[in-house]
């Protein structure tokens, strides 16, 4: 898995998984966290969310994992970089309040809640 890599690899980085299934992971939260990803340049933030609900259309399917590129507070929209720009569109925009929905969804392969994946850097002196 990917920890196992970056643990085994004894590489500079941090994992953190937050699975929306949990109490504290609220809609404010997942606004929080989306702030510090794009005003920590040590965060990487990969969310993992059902496409129907992100896309609001509900021909597409199944689950996706993509990275917070950007955040607007004033219009609550999450400016996603896609890692399939062929087929979603190398940028686009989602209301921040269907994207929580959309991370919320079940994953029918783990019956769990989607979520996100926290990839920080750490500092030299954590190396």
């Amino acid at each position: 898995t990917f920890i196992s890599y970056i643990e085994n690899g004894k590489l500079p980085f941090s994992v953190r998984m937050e699975y929306f299934d949990q109490r504290n992971m609220t809609f404010e939260a997942f606004i929080q966290e989306i702030e510090r990803a794009v005003s920590d340049d040590k965060d990487i933030h990969i969310l993992n969310f059902s496409v129907s609900i992100a896309h609001d259309n509900f021909n597409l399917g199944g689950g996706h994992f993509s990275l917070v590129a950007d955040f607007d507070p004033n219009t609550q929209e999450i400016t996603i970089a896609d890692t399939n720009p062929k087929k979603y569109t190398r940028f686009w925009k989602c209301p921040a309040e269907r994207m929580y929905k959309a991370c919320v969804d079940k994953d029918s392969s783990s019956t769990r809640s989607r979520g996100m994946i926290i990839v920080r850097k750490n500092d030299n002196s954590q190396q």
